[in-house]
């Protein structure tokens, strides 16, 4: 049976990318099923907490890690959006959210630095 998942309710990583990594020992085993955008499930079997690095930010995020293949190596949902404190704003492909100095803004589409 399929959870019905209106928007990004879990944050998910490749298990090729955890791979790639070498961050396969810090792969913990954890069931949890996931309805994908053209309604398909997927039952990911492993999950991970790893330090995500936005804009000089660093935050701890559990990433569910998939077998399927994607177009991303991750995607983040409300989980990491709401953790970050984050408003994200998909008219202008962007993304701010609050840090000691004052407000951030990342931008889609950005090259890795």
């Amino acid at each position: 049976m399929c959870v019905d998942d209106l928007g990004s309710s879990a944050n998910i990583i490749r298990s090729r990318v955890v791979e790639q990594l070498g961050l396969q020992d810090q792969i913990v085993l954890a069931v949890r099923v996931l309805n994908g955008f053209n309604m398909a499930c997927e039952t990911t079997k492993m999950e991970t907490t790893l330090p995500v690095n936005t804009a000089g930010t660093i935050q701890e995020a559990k990433l569910y890690v998939i077998e399927a293949d994607m177009r991303y190596n991750d995607l983040f949902g409300r989980p990491w959006v709401h953790n970050m404190r984050a408003v994200p704003s998909t008219l202008h492909q962007a993304l701010k959210f609050p840090t000691p100095g004052g407000i951030k803004t990342v931008y889609g589409e950005q090259p890795a630095e």
